[in-house]
């Protein structure tokens, strides 16, 4: 039996945490894209914006990960969506993947949730790649699934969900709206001609395995040391943001743990002790201050939860 009305929601991300770009990335409790999904007599997609300034139709991830879920599960029956926006775009916190996770996670509930994980991934990557272009996993990986989410394979798609430890914070400094930053076209095109040595091949995949064994022994301080060697992914977006390297230092020398760019930035994200975060924001204002960038701090935790049910009656009022 089919559900006729559903609504879900997934949180914002930090896709890549430095040295896991591609593979890996961690749920935020920085705010959450909610959907609501009816049953329509008429054939076809039909996605609406209710609340956001992002596209609808065939633009907006929500039409791509529905018409993926309904080639993947074989269902002809039509559709109408409406998009809840509430994490902010463009800022490197994973809007556009948590449209597409709440959507792939709504239809999978009305259908009395018959496909796995990994599918479940592969049909909201999907949807993301329908906007963008490009094959991402980690960002709706994370959006789905909650905690720190690795991509153990990206040819079938295995994964694992892991939590990081109780006393991590994670502070997001996001810059205000209409300051000059350096040139961003092209930046996830830009890496991906990057031909790395290597020095840089062995250095990032010790930083991977550093930060595995952090989370699994619940060591922020092996966690943060692993989130700073960013590679190249660190070294081609940290001169979009104007003074990076300063703030990363400064976050550092206040107690930080870990310092890098949400995803492709230009948000920056630093991680923290309960007892660091008034210094370090303090010390990460007052750094990009001086280069000329105002940022607005938030201070947020890992969402251990995904995706998830919401009362769609709710979202009306």
């Amino acid at each position: 039996m089919i559900l006729r009305r559903l609504a879900a929601s997934a949180p914002a991300s930090i896709a890549g945490l430095g040295c896991l770009y591609g593979v890996g990335g961690l749920a935020v409790e920085y705010a959450r894209d909610f959907v609501v999904i009816e049953v329509r007599e008429r054939r076809g997609i039909r996605v609406e914006v209710v609340d956001g300034d992002v596209p609808g139709g065939s633009r907006n991830t929500a039409y791509g990960a529905a018409k993926a879920f309904l080639e993947k599960t074989g269902l002809r029956i039509g559709l109408r969506i409406k998009v809840y926006k509430r994490i902010p775009v463009s800022i490197g916190l994973g809007s556009s993947d948590a449209t597409a996770a709440a959507t792939t996670y709504a239809l999978n509930k009305m259908i009395g949730s018959e496909l796995r994980a990994p599918e479940l991934v592969e049909i909201a990557g999907q949807g993301e790649m329908s906007v963008s272009g490009l094959p991402k996993y980690s960002g709706v990986a994370a959006s789905l699934l909650g905690g720190l989410v690795v991509i153990l394979n990206t040819k079938t798609l295995r994964m694992a969900s892991l939590a990081p430890p109780d006393n991590l914070w994670v502070i997001v400094f996001t810059p205000h709206p209409g300051q000059r930053l350096g040139h961003r076209e092209g930046l996830a095109e830009i890496i991906a001609r990057r031909r790395p040595g290597l020095r840089s091949c062995i250095d990032q995949s010790s930083a991977v395995a550093e930060l595995l064994i952090g989370v699994f022994e619940k060591n922020p301080s092996l966690i943060g040391d692993a989130v700073n060697r960013g590679g190249p992914v660190e070294e081609s977006v940290a001169p979009t943001i104007p003074g990076y390297w300063d703030a990363k230092d400064a976050a550092l020398e206040a107690g930080a743990f870990g310092f890098n760019v949400t995803g492709l930035g230009p948000s920056t994200f630093a991680l923290v002790s309960s007892d660091s975060v008034i210094n370090v924001i303090e010390a990460v204002t007052r750094a990009f201050s001086r280069n000329g960038l105002r940022v607005t701090a938030k201070v947020v935790r890992p969402d251990l939860e995904g995706a998830r049910l919401e009362d769609p009656d709710l979202l009306m009022l």
